[in-house]
């Protein structure tokens, strides 16, 4: 695991090949996440856990962990989400989505109707729309 500390800002298991990935934010401790993409996350507080792929995938996240965000532009406005699987461009970069949680999204635009919405429920076994 690679660790170190810059200024106040502690990193810890982070992966970060993009520039301005992760270091242009303010965040105070992160731990276990790849990401790849200029400005992926850009604003979070606190981050774990999530896999991040694409130019401002995640961009306004700021405490969501357990994501998976494939695409430029996935999960943007999702703001404080956890456990979402967003594939595509811009997939789930809607405001409806700002604040949602254990969603599957997959599509080619920001739009509400994407091509499949997916809920994970604790109380279900699993329930979308396609």
């Amino acid at each position: 695991m690679n660790s170190f500390k810059n200024s106040s800002k502690y990193f810890t298991g982070n992966e970060v090949p993009g520039i301005n990935d992760l270091f242009d934010a303010k965040f105070n401790i992160k731990l276990r996440n790849i990401t790849l993409g200029h400005k992926s996350p850009s604003f979070n507080t606190n981050l774990t856990d999530n896999t991040i792929l694409g130019y401002k995938a995640m961009y306004d996240n700021i405490s969501g962990s357990y994501n998976v965000c494939l695409g430029s532009g996935s999960g943007g406005y999702n703001e404080s989400g956890s456990g979402n699987i967003f594939i595509g461009y811009k997939a789930g970069s809607n405001p409806i989505f700002s604040n949602q949680s254990n969603r599957l999204i997959i599509n080619n635009s920001d739009s509400s109707y994407p091509l499949i919405l997916g809920e994970f429920d604790q109380n279900n076994e699993g329930k979308g729309i396609l």
